[in-house]
């Protein structure tokens, strides 16, 4: 279920922040894309191992690591997100 929230999250919630700062012409949008694709791809591996019957434990690890990934992109990029009524 873990995989599967993540795999809803980086497809659903970042296309609604994309759409939201292209709509805007947000400053921030490239760094913001290129974040958005490294935990696409991160995902993406989680799912492959997970799905080649990689140990537990290494998924895990794999998983933990995203999700801190996934924190820290949000305490330090999407922070620049609550100005983005301000820029326009």
């Amino acid at each position: 279920p873990i995989i599967e929230f993540l795999e809803h999250y980086v497809e659903d919630h970042f296309h609604e922040e994309e759409t939201l700062m292209q709509t805007k012409d947000y400053s921030g949008y490239d760094l913001h894309k290129q974040e958005h694709m490294m935990f696409q791809q991160a995902v993406k591996s989680i799912r492959s191992l997970y799905d080649s019957n990689t140990p537990n434990a290494h998924i895990i690890f794999k998983i933990r690591k995203c999700v801190d990934q996934l924190v820290r992109h949000i305490h330090t990029v999407d922070i620049g997100l609550q100005f983005i009524e301000k820029e326009n």
